[in-house]
């Protein structure tokens, strides 16, 4: 269960919580581990996001969950306002440096797609997405594939 690997509930700031149960739902699962003032997460989140909310139009089958690596709460709820997605709270530090250790996280940004017991299916859909001319089609294949 996903609930292993992240917090069983995590911050928005658009509806205070959500459960990492509605989460497992979605085919398609990311970890997007990123952080303010970082040019290319600053270039890319936009992205990510114009792309979520075109793919689940129909159906919520893409999901993320924002691992923040700012150093302030400040810069991460400057960033995190325009995400459409949860987050592991801010607050929660020993989670973000669990996952970001489990993960390997070296740079950011860093989208990780994970199965629902939170295994690796991807580890760089950053640069995937960041390189396509279509990001919601290569959202799609992966659908497909996982």
């Amino acid at each position: 269960m996903l609930a292993k690997t992240v917090p069983t509930m995590l911050s928005s700031l658009k509806s205070t919580v959500k459960d990492t149960a509605s989460i497992s739902k979605a085919k398609v699962k990311a970890l997007y581990f990123s952080a303010n003032g970082i040019p290319q997460s600053k270039r890319f989140t936009p992205i990510l996001a114009q792309t979520y909310n075109e793919v689940n139009k129909s159906s919520k089958d893409f999901e993320v969950i924002f691992v923040s690596l700012d150093k302030s709460k400040h810069k991460f709820e400057r960033y995190y306002k325009d995400m459409p997605w949860p987050a592991v709270p801010f607050e929660d530090k020993e989670t973000v440096k669990k996952l970001a250790a489990k993960y390997n996280v070296q740079s950011i940004p860093n989208l990780v797609l994970v199965d629902d017991d939170g295994n690796v299916i991807k580890k760089e859909g950053y640069l995937e997405l960041a390189q396509s001319s279509n990001p919601a089609e290569v959202i799609e294949s992966w659908k497909s594939k996982y």
